[in-house]
C-alpha cells in the first residue's frame, strides 16, 4: 500500500510531470539557438506550467471547484506541450521516436488529470482522494 501523501511531490501525477518536465528542458538544450526566444521558451513554459498547476490544486485540494480548475488548466497545459512537441518534431528538432514518447508521456498525464477531476466529487473531500 501507498503511504499518505504529505506533499503534492509524492503524488504519482507529479512525479511523472516532473519527469518529462526534465527531458524536455535536456532536450530543448540542444535546439538552434535562434530557436530560444520561440519554440524553446513556450515548449518550457507549458511544460512547466503542468507541473505548477498540479502542485497550485494540492494546495487548493480543499475547495473542490478551485482544485478542479487547477487540474483542469493542468489538463489544457498538457494539450499545449504536446502541440509544441509536435511542431519541434515537425521542425526537425526532435527525432519521430522522441516525439512519439514524450506524446505518450503526456497522454499519460493528461489521463491521471482527467481520471482525479472525475473522481473529485466522488469523495468527501480532496485529502480522501489522495
Amino acid at each position: 500500500m501507498i503511504g499518505k501523501i504529505q506533499n503534492y511531490t509524492d503524488l504519482v501525477l507529479f512525479k511523472d510531470a516532473i519527469k518529462v518536465a526534465r527531458d524536455l528542458y535536456r532536450l530543448t538544450e540542444g535546439f538552434p539557438e535562434e530557436e530560444g526566444a520561440s519554440i524553446v521558451e513556450q515548449m518550457r513554459r507549458s511544460n512547466h506550467s503542468v507541473c505548477l498547476k498540479i502542485a497550485e490544486a494540492w494546495v487548493v485540494r480543499g475547495r473542490p471547484a478551485a482544485f478542479v480548475e487547477c487540474l483542469s488548466d493542468a489538463k489544457k497545459e498538457t494539450g499545449e506541450s504536446q502541440a509544441w512537441i509536435d511542431v519541434a518534431g515537425k521542425c526537425g528538432y526532435i527525432k519521430e521516436d522522441k516525439c512519439r514518447s514524450l506524446d505518450s508521456a503526456y497522454e499519460k498525464i493528461s489521463s491521471q488529470i482527467f481520471r482525479m477531476i472525475e473522481e473529485s466529487g466522488k469523495c468527501s473531500s480532496a485529502d480522501n482522494f489522495f
